[in-house]
């Protein structure tokens, strides 16, 4: 890459170079349109001088703007082939970021496929734990439908129970049941809220008639 005081230079060499050619073209140009206008009024002895000097000077002229116009056209393709470099340099470039742009794009519908592929998995697997869970709601024991029922009946998402109790804890190692917690429940004291999950919850009323008749069953088998 040229300095900007050397590329000055090199513009006002050029220029000026182009002033003297013109110059020199113009004054060989007026020698011999001189040496042709006094031609006739030469004498005849010296006039073959004249004519040498007409033609000499006009084809030193023809020469000079033969020459300057080829270096007007070789300047003139060069810049031309400059420019179709920078273009062709800017055409690259642009190919290059759209491409770049592209392979971001793919990149990021990529990670945004493998998200929804990961979180549709999680939710499969959390829906296919909540379904096991759900399905130990057809193996309650008469005491365990007694409990749901209650809560069923009296609209309320948590029993009371111990912390000691055998009952909480068996449901809750269902996942039927969430332990209450806080420091009563490492100290083991009285009856605390045992939270019944949403789902459960949902799939419990859901199931308020059902629960209600096995219960009937239950208690009507237990006593014979």
């Amino acid at each position: 890459m040229k300095f900007p005081i050397i590329a000055c230079m090199e513009a006002a060499i050029g220029t000026l170079e182009r002033i003297l050619s013109t110059v020199s073209t113009l004054v060989c140009g007026a020698i011999a349109l001189a040496a042709w206008v006094v031609l006739d009024v030469v004498p005849s002895d010296h006039r073959w001088i004249a004519q040498v000097v007409m033609w000499l000077f006009g084809l030193v002229a023809v020469a000079k703007s033969i020459e300057t116009g080829m270096r007007a056209f070789v300047r003139w393709r060069v810049r031309q082939a400059a420019e179709k470099r920078r273009r062709e340099r800017d055409a690259a470039s642009l190919a290059e970021a759209i491409l770049r742009a592209e392979e971001r794009k793919a990149e990021v519908e990529r990670e945004a496929r493998a998200a929804m592929e990961q979180a549709e998995a999680l939710r499969r697997e959390e829906d296919e734990k909540r379904a096991a869970i759900l399905r130990r709601l057809e193996y309650l024991s008469l005491a365990e439908l007694t409990l749901f029922d209650e809560a069923i009946q009296k609209r309320q998402q948590t029993v009371v129970e111990s912390v000691l109790s055998p009952l909480p804890k068996g449901l809750a190692q269902k996942h039927l049941l969430l332990p209450p917690a806080g420091t009563q429940v490492t100290a083991g004291y009285g009856n605390l809220p045992w939270l019944i999950p949403d789902f459960v919850w949902e799939e419990l009323l859901k199931r308020e008639k059902d629960i209600a008749r096995r219960l009937r069953e239950a208690s009507k088998a237990a006593r014979g």
